[in-house]
Parts: C-alpha cells; sequence; structure tokens
C-alpha cells in the first residue's frame, strides 16, 4: 500500500492510486500453478492512444501491481514483497526506483523494427507444441503468452501509428521497465499548464477586448 511523505498531504490530496470498482480473477485452472498475478487495466477510454500504464490499482483494501511491473519483478527473482511505492517519491522494486508520475503511471518507450516489423519476436502457440521452435529461443527471456490475432483481440493505437494487441503493448512496457526506457513526466508540468491556461484567459479577458477586430484576429 503507498504510504505518504508528510501529514500534509495524507490530509489535503487524494488517493493517487486508480480505484477499480470491480476484478476479475483468472480462472482457477490458469492460476493454480502462478507465483504471482497482476492488473491488465491500462485505464484507457477507446478513443486514447496507449501511452500510459498505471503500475498500480487499488482495490477495496488491496493494491494490485499490474502485470507488467510483476513481469518485471518476477524476472528479476523477485515478488511482490519487494515492492514499494511513496506518495511524492518513486516506486522501487527492490531498491531500484522507477519514475512515475504522480499517479504511478508510467510512459514507456515504443521500439520499432526493422522494415516495418514488430521489435520483439512473435511465435504461434502450435510452432512451440509442436517443437517447431528451439528451447534456446526462450531462455534468459520473459515470455508473454497471448492473443494476436484480430479477430481474437482488440488492437490498441500507439503513438508510434501502429495498432498492436494488447500482449505487445505489454512487451514494450516490460522492455522500457527492464532497460529503463521510460519518458518522464517533469515535476512542474501540471504547473506550467495551469500558468499558460491562465495566461491565455487574461489575455481573452484584458487584452484582445482593446484590439481592432482583424487584429484580434
Amino acid at each position: 500500500k503507498p504510504e505518504r511523505n508528510n501529514w500534509f498531504s495524507r490530509t489535503f490530496f487524494a488517493n493517487p492510486v486508480p480505484v477499480a470498482d470491480s476484478l476479475y480473477p483468472p480462472i482457477a485452472e490458469l492460476s493454480r500453478y502462478v507465483t504471482a498475478i497482476g492488473h491488465l487495466n491500462t485505464g484507457l477510454n477507446r478513443q486514447e492512444q496507449a501511452r500510459r500504464e498505471p503500475l498500480l490499482i487499488q482495490y477495496g483494501a488491496n493494491h494490485i501491481p499490474s502485470f507488467s511491473l510483476m513481469l518485471v519483478a518476477r524476472y528479476l527473482r523477485l515478488t511482490a514483497d519487494d515492492i514499494q511505492a511513496r506518495v511524492g517519491d518513486a516506486l522501487r522494486v527492490a531498491r531500484s526506483p522507477i519514475t512515475t508520475d504522480s499517479k504511478f503511471r508510467v510512459y514507456p518507450y515504443f521500439y520499432t523494427g526493422k522494415q516495418g516489423q514488430s521489435a520483439f519476436k512473435v511465435y504461434s502457440i502450435l510452432d512451440v507444441l509442436n517443437g517447431k521452435v528451439a528451447a534456446r529461443d526462450f531462455r534468459d527471456k520473459a515470455v508473454i503468452v497471448g492473443f494476436t490475432a484480430r479477430q481474437q483481440t482488440p488492437s490498441l493505437a500507439s503513438p508510434i501509428g501502429v495498432d498492436m494487441p494488447p500482449v505487445v503493448f505489454t512487451a514494450h512496457v516490460v522492455s522500457s521497465l527492464l532497460n529503463g526506457d521510460l519518458y518522464v513526466v517533469p515535476d512542474w508540468g501540471q504547473w506550467a499548464q495551469l500558468v499558460v491556461l491562465l495566461v491565455i484567459g487574461l489575455y481573452l479577458m484584458f487584452v484582445l477586448p482593446r484590439l481592432r477586430f482583424s487584429t484580434g484576429l
């Protein structure tokens, strides 16, 4: 559970972690042998591009790490107990900080492959089951299993202009977390937005009415 730095933030600032009103756990046959579970909610609506992912979501009194974050932790031989979050500070996996925004969201880098191909290797599950893929191709790698066909899962619009299935978006997030390839929103970003809005508002109220129509236009 994220802690707050001081009494001021605990008293006057709202909970920065997105809150889920429902939870759909994985089916028992799949979750029986797993060592960790993470949420798969990107917090995006249908009109938004997949630019970010919340690393934490609150459900009741519990705070659930994202699937991408737990995959990174397990890849590093760590558990959920090694994940620490403090409001106003970086989220940490063991002692390594992950820079997020104030709502514990990360903005991953999107990798591009050669000649428009995916930056990540994609294997058919049938080829794996039929022994057409060598085991060495998966050695010491984080392997993500999911649907990629358009008729099986909706695609997400990405900032690089390529629609991708959620499993490929997760691969970009995981790779960005492991390599430290994250875009950082500066702390002064929200204040800069407010200042710009204030300047525009003052201009519209006090400067624009004094100008001639053609000049103002």
